[in-house]
């Protein structure tokens, strides 16, 4: 059980981890932004760090306690799957906003280069037909 834990935890934090890199990626294409349209204002991105740290430890702690509340209950006498929804919630929430900060970085690269979306054609497995 012990070793379930430590196992989910583990893997909650390598995707906290890329969700942090994001979110400081995001962070600094919105500041190089504001920087080459003259909107630069120190106070706005260290609020902006410090409102992605304690997001980040909000969330750190939340998926600790979802990890830790079936063991205490067990403790109790309350048995509940372990890691059934929990983990799959976590790992939902998780995976959807690292492809909203994808998305995110994204424009924030074609807003840079001074690309429009509409200019950019994304083709998917797109095979030749030798038929």
């Amino acid at each position: 059980m012990i070793d379930l834990i430590f196992k989910d935890l583990t893997t909650l934090a390598y995707l906290m981890s890329i969700l942090g890199l994001l979110i400081f990626i995001n962070t600094l294409l919105g500041s190089i932004n504001a920087w080459n349209f003259g909107e630069w204002k120190t106070k706005k991105f260290l609020s902006g760090i410090l409102k992605n740290v304690l997001i980040a430890l909000c969330m750190a702690l939340f998926f600790v306690v979802l990890e830790l509340l079936p063991v205490a209950l067990a403790r109790a006498g309350i048995i509940i799957p372990s890691d059934v929804v929990t983990i799959i919630e976590v790992f939902g929430m998780l995976v959807v906003a690292i492809l909203k900060y994808i998305n995110d970085i994204y424009s924030g690269f074609l807003d840079i280069l001074g690309i429009k979306k509409e200019d950019v054609a994304v083709v998917v497995n797109a095979k030749e037909d030798k038929g």
